[in-house]
């Protein structure tokens, strides 16, 4: 996989071996890791369906942590929005990674390890 056909200067090695477990190869062709009914699904949930009209169903013990990508500053607004619906429905905790954008596992592991080890 060459690292120009994502156009993302800051990808190294061991970021494309981590990204191989987002996509399918099959021949020669790179293929969503999600199939059929699972990716109509996602691509539901995240564009349809609000996920804030789920908050309510969620049993009210769960400990829930969002941890929240800091990068691009541009989405910070509405980044602030959603997760202080979250919080305020659900009683989550929202913590900021900083420094990371949507992948933010990738961009500071050690946070998302750190935070893992906290809780379980």
């Amino acid at each position: 996989m060459d690292v120009a056909v994502f156009g993302d200067s800051r990808r190294t090695p061991l970021l494309m071996t981590a990204a191989k477990d987002l996509s399918l190869v099959k021949d020669g062709r790179y293929y969503w890791h999600a199939r059929g009914k699972t990716a109509g699904n996602i691509i539901r949930g995240m564009h349809k369906d609000e996920t804030e009209d789920i908050y309510e169903n969620l049993p009210n013990n769960l400990n829930i942590l969002l941890l929240r990508a800091t990068l691009p500053k541009s989405q910070d607004a509405y980044r602030d929005l959603t997760s202080g619906i979250l919080e305020q429905k659900t009683g989550a905790t929202v913590k900021l990674v900083p420094n990371v954008s949507h992948m933010l596992h990738w961009g500071n592991p050690e946070v998302v390890i750190k935070e893992i080890k906290e809780r379980w």
